[in-house]
């Protein structure tokens, strides 16, 4: 008489393994967010240097700085992430006109959008003084000091 061998696991090692990839997924999903909240911030903050550049070369060619909102000019980009579906951040710059006795000056402001939700941070903006503030907590761990 030939006896088959039963090949296979059993319901307790089943619930064993899956009970070890619970407690490995409970502790690696908070970092994974975590790790996905800072690389949006950091976009976020590429994207306001980058307008801020983009404004001074405006500034030296038309004495002045151009106000963006949610409809740009031609060749300006009013969010941060690949496509305005994607969005994470929306971008805007406000303009103050320089009198006699003052510069002209700007502000940039990235707001979290289209269901991001930046809660340690929430809006970052940038003036053209260079002074870096947000909407919560605190600027060093917001601007990455």
């Amino acid at each position: 008489m030939i006896r088959r061998l039963h090949k296979g696991f059993t319901l307790i090692e089943l619930m064993i393994v899956m009970i070890v990839i619970s407690i490995l997924a409970a502790i690696a999903l908070p970092s994974y967010n975590a790790y996905v909240m800072r690389a949006k911030r950091a976009a976020a903050r590429t994207a306001i240097q980058n307008m801020a550049q983009q404004q001074e070369r405006y500034f030296t060619q038309n004495n002045g700085y151009l106000a963006v909102g949610s409809t740009p000019p031609a060749g300006w980009v009013n969010y941060v992430g690949d496509s305005l579906a994607a969005r994470t951040h929306d971008l805007a710059v406000t303009v103050a006109a320089g009198t006699t006795t003052t510069a002209p000056a700007f502000t940039i402001s990235a707001t979290p959008a289209n269901g991001f939700n930046d809660s340690t941070c929430g809006a970052l903006s940038l003036t053209s003084t260079g002074v870096q503030s947000q909407a919560l907590n605190s600027t060093a761990e917001c601007w990455g000091h």
